[in-house]
């Protein structure tokens, strides 16, 4: 059960009906309506689809309905209807007012009805919110807010890490820069400014001709990467990995079984199973991976591939804007 609450502040004036009806639902044990919803964003516009299923005796939907607010300005993500002024300290209005939308119908059958609604992005500095509210014999359901912002895929995050790397590579106090628990969206940005780093500031280290002269991953690498751009020793791992990539010839078998095999050597390591590192390996899935033979190679295939993916990726964007590093 998730509900959004338009346009009443902080009550819940108009929709005592539907959180009764919600809770008769759950006292009678009655089957609850299934709902389910997904929600996109791209360069143009925002898109949330909303799943009705009632193959399995699920209430059938009455009605539904899109509603969007926009905020009034680019400072704040802000949504309320009213807020605090900092000056004065008191509670002062803001003009958010969620608007109905047409709602579409994008596929129906005798099981489920699939509800959509697609939004352009908002002008400049501002940010628009959109949900699709769906009413049920009984009660309401609404799908999470999208938000859709006016700055993303502008190339803002990579300048702004980029700007982060170049202000304290400077300081001779920081060894390196790392990020805890980064989010896949975060680590393919981090290794494309890595990547443009050691491109930029070590071009003879990391060269194509270095890197199929060395034919390995050295330790003048690994010390310059440290010292001259601030990255750790796994992540500069991983930029020898894109260098050797892009260097060798994708046709050529032999070169690129020497790519897989130092990919998944990395991907290995943390595996590796001894009575020293038992403990690290507590995991039953983990040492599985590291005892039995097949399910570490299809687990080592797997992850290879995908970095295979990831890396390619990141080497299109650099060959895509490298005209534009660093402006």
């Amino acid at each position: 059960m998730y509900e959004r609450i338009p346009n009443t502040g902080h009550n819940i004036q108009g929709y005592q009906g539907s959180l009764q009806s919600f809770y008769l639902s759950i006292a009678d044990k009655q089957i609850l309506p299934s709902f389910k919803w997904t929600r996109s964003i791209n360069e143009t516009h925002g898109q949330i689809l909303a799943i009705i299923d009632f193959s399995s005796g699920q209430p059938k939907p009455i009605n539904a309905t899109v509603y969007q607010a926009r905020t009034v300005n680019g400072t704040k993500r802000d949504f309320r209807q009213a807020k605090i002024d900092p000056t004065s300290g008191q509670i002062i209005q803001n003009p958010i007012v969620w608007l109905n939308m047409p709602v579409t119908i994008e596929a129906q059958t005798n099981t489920s009805i699939t509800y959509s609604y697609t939004a352009p992005m908002p002008p400049s500095s501002y940010w628009d919110g959109i949900f699709i509210q769906v009413t049920f014999v009984g009660p309401e359901n609404t799908t999470q807010v999208l938000i859709l912002p006016p700055y993303q895929r502008k190339g803002h995050g990579r300048r702004l890490l980029t700007a982060i790397y170049n202000d304290l590579r400077k300081d001779s106090r920081v060894q390196d820069i790392t990020a805890e628990d980064p989010s896949d969206e975060f680590v393919a940005l981090r290794d494309l400014v890595s990547f443009e780093l050691c491109h930029k500031y070590l071009p003879d280290v990391f060269s194509k001709e270095s890197i199929l002269k060395t034919n390995r991953l050295t330790k003048e690498m690994i010390n310059k990467a440290k010292d001259i751009c601030k990255l750790t020793k796994q992540e500069t791992r991983r930029v020898y990995e894109m260098c050797l990539l892009r260097s060798i010839n994708k046709n050529d078998q032999e070169q690129m079984k020497r790519f897989r095999l130092l990919v998944k050597q990395r991907i290995f390591e943390p595996l590796q199973f001894d009575k020293r590192r038992r403990l690290q390996l507590s995991d039953p899935a983990l040492e599985a991976l590291a005892t039995d033979p097949e399910k570490r190679k299809k687990y080592l295939s797997t992850q290879y591939e995908y970095v295979l993916e990831h890396y390619q990726n990141i080497l299109r964007a650099f060959d895509k804007y490298q005209d534009k590093l660093y402006k």
